[in-house]
């Protein structure tokens, strides 16, 4: 019997929303099929088995192609997406090429318009969902077991026998030297997989073009374009899934305009790797600015003597930046807004003249892990009108007002962050304020290390609040206060507290 291989097809930015849940809902089911079956199940997820280097378009085809069944989570964002829908419908006709049927174990995760057409949707219909919609809010371990289980037994007893695939005849067209045509049959082989192009790009004209976007506008989606060293006087725009990779060093691989952005991407997916992009002084414009999809850039420098390094807005886009450098803003580094949902890891946001990072809006939610904002001239990092998100390991270094600002109604969550020498406080809590610190060092602040004031709240758990020139904690108004516990408070230029006459706040098990 061949082993079964599964396919995880889910939105990513769903996964990011949730810090990973649907990552850890994969590896749960894997597990209990495995032990229900006997033997090892693998289920592909993207984040896992994509590798460095490797051309990402072909590997998730091929991964869709290779697929004995396929789990979808599905939610409104899955059917917006579409690369979530091109897994579907790829699968789909893989199993009928193979003249095998489908099997598909469908995950309802979040309730969706069921009045909106939809190919997608369609296409699965006939297949039975099992509804986790609680598996997000359920803290009961025996019942999330038990929801588990149902779901692996009902995929054990699909994959108990392992469907034979039937060879599908195509036809192949000879044309002889005389002319005449001849048509031969031959067996297909289950899982062919298109070929893509790679196109190499010179601005010496050794390649395939001279100029980035002319590659652009001639590859075919899933195509790589190898950029080479060189200066690109172009603005571009990206709307379909392509891998552009920088050759050499990428400092020296520069796209560089004064008009415009010097990338404009909506791409459903892409992958953007070793490349510096500039925008010069001048109208608003941005390095990059993303407004929809989930394209992927990574070791990538990005400057902007107009408007933001990088701009993330709209909510149909959860891209990722990984290893980046994000420098010269003339306002942000980093700027997210309109519902994005980015995930960003291992980033610097570098001498920026406004915030490193600004999340900005009610339904805006990032992600960031191990980033660091140093030597900005204003703050590190930015949370404005109820937008949330969670910073883990970060760092907040030598900026020339807070380290973190949390205002007017933001929510975030920040782990293990260090903010440190900033010139103001290291976290600023101002007109409704909330979020939550949780293990953080805020040290030798020009300030305070946190300042709560006009209504905020937050909640500060465990955390070092040492050296900074004011109080460890400055509750400013009698509209204040919020919840301190666990926290070392020593070593602080006028002492652990300053509270306002009045402030109702919860304090227990501190040290001060």
């Amino acid at each position: 019997m061949v082993q079964p291989k599964g396919f995880w097809s889910y939105a990513r930015g769903d996964d990011a929303h949730l810090d990973g849940v649907l990552t850890d809902l994969r590896g749960r089911i894997a597990g209990e099929v495995s032990m229900l079956l006997g033997h090892d199940v693998g289920i592909f997820q993207d984040i896992h088995d994509l590798r460095t280097g490797d051309r990402w378009a072909d590997t998730l085809r091929a991964g869709v192609t290779k697929a004995s069944f396929l789990i979808p989570v599905l939610t409104p964002r899955f059917f917006n997406r579409d690369w979530c829908r091109e897994e579907v419908l790829t699968y789909m006709r893989i199993s009928e090429e193979n003249g095998v049927e489908p099997r598909i174990f469908p995950i309802r995760f979040v309730e969706w318009d069921e009045d909106k057409d939809c190919e997608v949707r369609a296409a699965l219909a006939p297949f039975q969902y099992k509804d986790l919609s609680n598996w997000r809010f359920e803290s009961d371990p025996t019942q999330r077991s038990k929801l588990l289980n149902e779901f692996a037994r009902d995929v054990k007893a699909r994959l108990k026998v392992d469907p034979v695939p039937r060879p599908v005849a195509a036809a192949v067209v000879e044309v002889k030297a005389t002319g005449s045509v001849k048509l031969e049959s031959r067996e297909a082989k289950p899982g062919d997989a298109p070929r893509y192009k790679t196109y190499v790009v010179d601005p010496m004209h050794r390649g395939d073009f001279s100029t980035i976007g002319a590659a652009i506008k001639a590859a075919e989606p899933g195509s790589k374009i190898i950029v080479r060293e060189g200066t690109y006087r172009e603005a571009l725009r990206l709307s379909k899934p392509l891998e552009i990779v920088g050759e050499g060093d990428r400092e020296r691989i520069v796209v560089v305009t004064a008009k415009g952005d010097a990338l404009h991407c909506d791409a459903p997916m892409a992958r953007i790797s070793g490349m510096r992009f500039r925008r010069e002084a001048g109208d608003e414009g941005c390095g990059i600015w993303i407004d929809g999809g989930a394209v992927e850039i990574d070791d990538c420098v990005v400057e902007s003597l107009s408007f933001a390094c990088v701009a993330i807005s709209g909510s149909g886009s959860s891209p990722s930046l990984r290893r980046c450098v994000l420098r010269q803003g003339a306002q942000h580094g980093l700027v997210v807004h309109g519902g994005a949902q980015p995930l960003v890891e291992d980033c610097e946001m570098l001498g920026n003249a406004g915030a490193g990072v600004s999340v900005l809006d009610a339904a805006t939610r990032a992600t960031l892990r191990r980033c660091v904002a140093r030597d900005g001239k204003e703050v590190g990092y930015l949370f404005l009108d109820r937008a949330s998100g969670v910073m883990d390991r970060c760092e907040a270094v030598g900026n020339g007002y807070m380290g973190v600002a949390i205002r007017t109604g933001a929510d975030p969550v920040l782990r293990d962050c260090i903010l440190r020498g900033n010139a103001q406080a290291g976290a600023d809590f101002y007109r409704d304020g909330h979020g939550r610190l949780d293990g953080c060092v805020i040290e030798a602040n020009g300030g305070a290390g946190v300042e709560v004031r006009e209504g905020s709240a937050p909640k500060v758990m465990g955390c070092t609040i040492k050296g900074n020139d004011y109080e460890a904690v400055w509750i400013m108004d009698a509209a204040s206060g919020g919840v301190f516990h666990g926290n070392d408070l020593r070593g602080n230029e006028r002492g652990a507290w300053n509270i306002a006459k009045g402030a109702a706040l919860t304090r227990f098990d501190n040290r001060d």
